[in-house]
């Protein structure tokens, strides 16, 4: 498939790398309203979300990883690029805390002193235990923001636009680009 992230594009890495970050977004923003049917952590958006990916930690209740992990599952595939998607499936778990773990071994997260963009990645809890995870939409003052992930909305049920404190934020992650920190 011919796309942006072919050998063959005259785009720098880091400009594929900026579009891959912004495509997972947008297919991201085209699943919102999808909700649980059936019961909890059941129905096609989560089995879309968990389609092809794996985690070493069994948790039924984190869809929201597999939902970001499925984002950008989804770009690679659409953009044939078979050897970033093996990476992303080597960093990528189901389970919030190895899933940041994995990301800040190859340095791709940021307190959110960085210019944090739509499409990055966000970490909420503590270093013991971190307990969701979206994508940033969009600044909302210094201290808040929109995101949309799944596993959240009102029930925690649905992918949804949310509004949140950046006081809850654990780190910020970009993948493929390594953070200045």
């Amino acid at each position: 498939m011919s796309g942006p992230l072919d050998s063959n594009s005259t785009a720098s890495p880091r400009t594929d790398l900026d579009l891959v970050r912004r495509r997972a977004f947008e297919i991201a923003l085209s699943k919102r309203g999808q909700r649980e049917v059936g019961g909890s952590n059941l129905g096609p958006i989560c089995e879309w979300s968990k389609t092809g990916l794996t985690s070493r930690v069994k948790d039924p209740l984190m869809w929201c990883a597999f939902f970001v992990g499925q984002c950008y599952r989804q770009v690679l595939i659409e953009r044939g690029d078979a050897g970033l998607l093996a990476a992303w499936l080597n960093v990528f778990d189901g389970n919030c805390d190895k899933f940041a773990g994995n990301m800040r071994q190859l340095l791709w997260v940021t307190d959110g002193t960085d210019l944090v963009l739509p499409g990055d990645i966000v970490f909420y809890g503590t270093a013991a235990h971190l307990h969701h995870v979206d994508f940033f939409h969009e600044a909302k003052g210094a201290a808040a923001f929109d995101s949309i992930g799944g596993n959240t909305g009102p029930h925690s049920n649905s992918v949804a636009i949310m509004h949140r404190q950046k006081s809850r934020v654990f780190c910020f992650a970009r993948p493929w680009v390594p953070s200045a920190q």
